[in-house]
């Protein structure tokens, strides 16, 4: 995409497109691109697309529910030295539901 998040979808869905004022129901895994190492994985969790950061808002809003796609996550740009040297992440995300986000205090 034009913001530098690379994507590949694995499984299509038939659902809701989540919004800005909605909450996303996801799996997810985070690893390497390089190794595949799993870094991080999460079942059910609960994201409020207003509180996620703009890149994961954006690859949310592209999923129907019952899709999986994986994300590549661009390096930040801050810092070309210090960007090189970490790992390129990539995430594992499965779409499970999209329920209105809580109203926040």
């Amino acid at each position: 995409t034009a913001s530098g998040l690379g994507y590949s979808m694995m499984t299509s869905g038939t659902g809701q497109i989540p919004t800005d004022a909605d909450m996303a129901l996801v799996d997810f895994t985070l690893f390497d691109a390089e190794s595949g190492v799993v870094q991080e994985k999460r079942d059910w969790e609960k994201i409020p697309l207003a509180q996620a950061t703009a890149i994961f808002a954006e690859g949310l809003k592209m999923m129907q529910v019952g899709s999986s796609y994986t994300f590549c996550l661009p390096k930040p740009k801050t810092d070309e030295v210090a960007a090189a040297a970490e790992p390129e992440i990539n995430i594992r995300v499965d779409l499970l539901d999209v329920r209105p986000a809580p109203a926040t205090e």
